[in-house]
C-alpha cells in the first residue's frame, strides 16, 4: 500500500468583526492532529480547540471548512452545525454551542485520504461564526503535506523511487529472462543490476512511460498524483513489458542469426567442399571474421602444419572468429589440364587476373575426375585448425591455390 504523510503545519487563528474596527477579546482557535502519517483507504483526525478569551458566554452558530478539493474533511461531533466536504454525513439536528469565559472546546474533524491524490501541500481552512451583537467569525488554516512515498515493504526492498520504478521492472525482468540463455550477446551482459547502463535504460524507459500510462487501461497521469492502484498497475505492465520485449528479442535474434549464419556459411570454407565450391565462397563478399580482398582470390598465404611427424606446406583460407582463434586451411587445388580441355585457357586467364569466380566457371563444368585436392598427408579438404598449431618458424610467401596435377 501506498503511504500518504499528512504533517499538519502550525495553524493560524484570525479574527474579524463586521463593525468595530479593533475587536474586543473572543475565540481563540487552534489545529492539531493526533497523527502525523495515514495510509490510504484510512483516516486522519483533525482537532481544532476553540477557546473563550473573552469575559462573557460565546455561542458558536456554525464552523465550516474549506479543505483541498482532493480531501474530504467531515466533522465528528453533533453541535455546533457544522459543513464539511462534499459527500460528508449530515449532522442530526445541530444545535449551536455557547462556550463559557475561559472554557474550551475541542471539534474532532475526519479527514478521509483519497485513493488517489497529488504528492503536494494541500490547505485546510475552518472558519468560525460566533456571537451575537455584533456576529465575529474566526478562521483557523492550516497545511496537510501529503507525500505518496509508496509501499515501504516493496520500493524499499528494490531501493527504488516510484517513478522510476516501471522502467527498472522492464528492464530487470528482461535480463532475468535473457540471462537464463546458454549464448547470451554482449549487450545483454550490459544489462546486469548495478551497471550504470541499466540505470540509464531504466530511467529512459521510465520517463517514456510517464506521458504514455495515462492512456493504457487503469493508467492515469501520476505527476498529478499516485497510489498503490498505481503500484500494482504499473507492476503489470512494466513487467509485461519486459516479456514482450524478451520475446520479440527472441525473433529477432533468431531472424538475424539464421540470416547471419547463412551469409556467413555462404562465404566460409566448411568441411567436405570440393575445390569449386571452395573458390564460389572464397569470391563473394568478404565474410564476418576475416576473409580474402576482393582483388586477391585466387592468391593466398602458405602456412605450415605438423601431422604426425610431418611438417606439410598448406594454405591458410581465412581466419575464423572462434575462441581460441583459429583459421580455414586446406591443401592446394590439382586441375588435370587434358580432362579440362578447351576450357584450360580460361582458366590461365582467370588464374592471371586472379578472380575465383572466373576460376570457378571454368572449372564448373569439368569432367569429373579433373579438379580435386593434391595428396598432402591426411588432409582431403578445409579443416578449421587452431592457430596455435601453425609453424610460424618460417613465414612462407602467398602464392596461387591452384596448380596443374603433375604427371
Amino acid at each position: 500500500m501506498l503511504l500518504a504523510i499528512l504533517a499538519f503545519a502550525p495553524a493560524s487563528a484570525a479574527f474579524g468583526q463586521a463593525n468595530d474596527a479593533q475587536p474586543p477579546a473572543g475565540l481563540k482557535v487552534t489545529v492539531s492532529s493526533i497523527s502525523d502519517k495515514v495510509r490510504q483507504y484510512q483516516q486522519a483526525e483533525a482537532r481544532v480547540t476553540v477557546e473563550n478569551a473573552a469575559l462573557v458566554p460565546l455561542t458558536i452558530h456554525e464552523v465550516v471548512v474549506e479543505p483541498s478539493a482532493e480531501l474530504r474533511v467531515c466533522p465528528s461531533f453533533t453541535s455546533p452545525p457544522a459543513k464539511g466536504s462534499d459527500g460528508c454525513e449530515a449532522q442530526e439536528k445541530p444545535e449551536p454551542l455557547t462556550i463559557g469565559p475561559g472554557d474550551a472546546k475541542v471539534l474532532r474533524w475526519v479527514i478521509t485520504v483519497p485513493d488517489r491524490s497529488s504528492a503536494s501541500k494541500h490547505p485546510i481552512s475552518f472558519e468560525i461564526d460566533y456571537g451575537d451583537h455584533p456576529a465575529r467569525t474566526a478562521v483557523a488554516t492550516t497545511t496537510i503535506d501529503m507525500t505518496a512515498i509508496g509501499d515501504t515493504g516493496v520500493l524499499d526492498i528494490l531501493k527504488v523511487s516510484f517513478l522510476i520504478l516501471p522502467g527498472f521492472l522492464a528492464v530487470t525482468v528482461f535480463y532475468l529472462l535473457a540471462s537464463a540463455r546458454t549464448k547470451q550477446a554482449l549487450w545483454v551482459k550490459q544489462l546486469a543490476p548495478n551497471n550504470a547502463q541499466t540505470w540509464v535504460v531504466a530511467v529512459l524507459l521510465s520517463f517514456a512511460a510517464v506521458p504514455v500510462y495515462p492512456h493504457l487501461p487503469g493508467g492515469r497521469n501520476v505527476l498529478s498524483g499516485y497510489a498503490a492502484g498505481d503500484l500494482v498497475v504499473l507492476t503489470a505492465w512494466s513487467v509485461g513489458f519486459g516479456i514482450v520485449a524478451y520475446l520479440m528479442y527472441l525473433v529477432v535474434d533468431f531472424l538475424v542469426g539464421r540470416g547471419l549464419a547463412a551469409y556467413v556459411r555462404d562465404r566460409t570454407p566448411g568441411p567436405g567442399d570440393d575445390p569449386v565450391a571452395v573458390l564460389h565462397k572464397l569470391s563473394r563478399k568478404r565474410p564476418l571474421g576475416g576473409g580474402v580482398p576482393a582483388h586477391r582470390q585466387l592468391t593466398f598465404p602458405q602456412v605450415r602444419i605438423g601431422d604426425g611427424e610431418t611438417t606439410l606446406q598448406l594454405f591458410k583460407l581465412a581466419d575464423a572468429a572462434t575462441d581460441p582463434p583459429s583459421c580455414w586451411v586446406c591443401p592446394p587445388i590439382e586441375v588435370d589440364r587434358q580432362r579440362l580441355g578447351n576450357d584450360w585457357s580460361a582458366l590461365e586467364t582467370a588464374i592471371a587476373a586472379d578472380q575465383g569466380k572466373a576460376a570457378a566457371d571454368a572449372l564448373g563444368g569439368a569432367p569429373p575426375g579433373t579438379v580435386g585436392w593434391a595428396a598432402t598427408g591426411s588432409w582431403a579438404g578445409p579443416e578449421l585448425v587452431p592457430k596455435t598449431k601453425l609453424d610460424d618458424s618460417r613465414r612462407l610467401p602467398a602464392r596461387r591455390i591452384i596448380e596443374e596435377q603433375g604427371p
